[in-house]
């Protein structure tokens, strides 16, 4: 009687369709298909976010074109981040005191601004520069904000002060006192920008301060707690 082995000896082995290489090629295969997807996905995403700044970049350019010749001061510093703009200006308004950007509505703040020179050109120290302070939206093209919602001044204060000259320091110095009379969650992005700039009939071609991304809260705990969250 033959034994099982017998049997079976003659029978062709079983081998797999796919051989060893070719279960190899498909994998890489596969993982190629997953890498050319992840790559199209990131590259689309881009793609979203260029058309978003090319949107944002034509209103600008459509705004400028809609201008005057003179472009407000105020708005050039505000939308030109980048330093480079200071070489069209003499003289610059810097801050040179402790600012916290988390502000309570309706209550007094202060700071304490320098005017600092860019190139040679001096001032008489007998001068008194009249400046002017305004609050801009964080639109793409910010907006003056001169009212709150109530339409009542949404600053409160001179919203005009007088730089002059402080023999005791050898600058020019000026300290803002002022109120914010409406929260900043009414505005675009939840923040406003503060402008302190030289008033139309000063000659002098100074740059203004811009303090971006104020926040602005109704109770005064609601401050401090933000404060103390952003030290």
């Amino acid at each position: 009687m033959s034994t099982n082995s017998e049997i079976f000896k003659d029978l062709p082995l079983f081998k797999d369709p796919k051989s060893e290489p070719d279960i190899l090629k498909a994998t890489s295969d596969l993982n190629t298909k997953r890498s050319l997807l992840s790559a199209n996905r990131f590259l689309s995403n881009q793609i979203e976010k260029n058309k978003k700044y090319i949107k944002s970049l034509q209103s600008v350019l459509a705004w400028i074109s809609s201008c005057s010749e003179i472009i407000n001061p105020e708005l050039t510093s505000l939308m030109l981040s980048a330093p480079s703009n200071e070489e069209n200006y003499d003289f610059e308004l810097r801050l040179v005191s402790d600012f916290n950007k988390y502000i309570c509505k309706s209550k007094y703040f202060s700071f304490i601004i320098e005017l600092t020179p860019l190139t040679g050109r001096l001032i008489p120290s007998h001068e008194r520069i009249s400046l002017e302070v305004k609050l801009y939206s964080s639109d793409v093209v910010p907006k003056q904000l001169a009212h709150t919602m109530q339409g009542k001044p949404i600053i409160r204060g001179r919203g005009t002060e007088i730089m002059v000259f402080h023999p005791s320091e050898n600058k020019f110095l000026v300290r803002i006192k002022m109120q914010i009379t409406e929260v900043s969650s009414h505005f675009i992005n939840g923040n406003v920008n503060l402008v302190v700039s030289k008033k139309n009939e000063v000659h002098y071609s100074i740059k203004p301060l811009v303090l971006k991304e104020l926040v602005i809260k109704a109770k005064e705990k609601t401050c401090k707690r933000w404060r103390e969250h952003n030290v």
